[in-house]
């Protein structure tokens, strides 16, 4: 069975998605750090995140983000209990915002992200790598309308091969 890529249509969808960015005088750069979770099947990692996003209108976002694990986990691999340790994930998305007043809104997105965990074995390390769609929703809050913020949000993915999970993200954002 072949399996599709989507990474040079998130690529193309970049591009197109910059320049259009490039064409709005209004639109506005923000960062983000905070913490989260990451559930890969019944396991979830902590993490640290870590993401930018572009605001091309006041309703529509491009925006990345990535999470780098804090812990390790032990699992049960055939009656072998190793350590798993989420390496990292990455991801890229379009995000459709709903504002609620001016100082809350809450937000759908949907793109592409990237997995990586690994298990030491012996001397060595098996690593893991998986990819495809993901989606989820969320709600940011800047108080008096201000800079400063914090969010909220939820992403579920599904890479095929019994491998699903969700990213739980609390984090501090400041507009650029």
């Amino acid at each position: 069975m072949r399996k599709f890529s989507y990474l040079p249509l998130v690529g193309l969808f970049m591009a197109v998605a910059a320049s259009a960015a490039h064409a709005q005088t209004d639109s506005r750069a923000y960062g983000r750090i905070g913490v989260g979770g990451a559930k890969v099947n019944d396991e979830t990692f902590e993490a640290v995140t870590l993401g930018f996003g572009y605001n091309l209108t006041p309703h529509f976002a491009v925006e990345t983000d990535a999470n780098v694990g804090m812990t390790d986990k032990e699992v049960d691999l055939d009656g072998v209990k190793l350590k798993a340790k989420l390496d990292y994930t990455a991801g890229a998305y379009a995000l459709y915002t709903f504002p609620i007043g001016e100082q809350f809104d809450i937000f759908a997105r949907a793109g592409y992200l990237w997995s990586k965990t690994s298990l030491p074995v012996n001397r060595t390390s098996i690593k893991e790598s998986a990819d495809g769609p993901a989606y989820g929703l969320g709600f940011r809050y800047f108080p008096g309308a201000g800079s400063n913020g914090v969010r909220l949000d939820a992403t579920h993915y599904d890479f095929g091969n019994d491998l699903k999970g969700e990213i739980y993200q609390l984090s501090y954002v400041r507009k650029f």
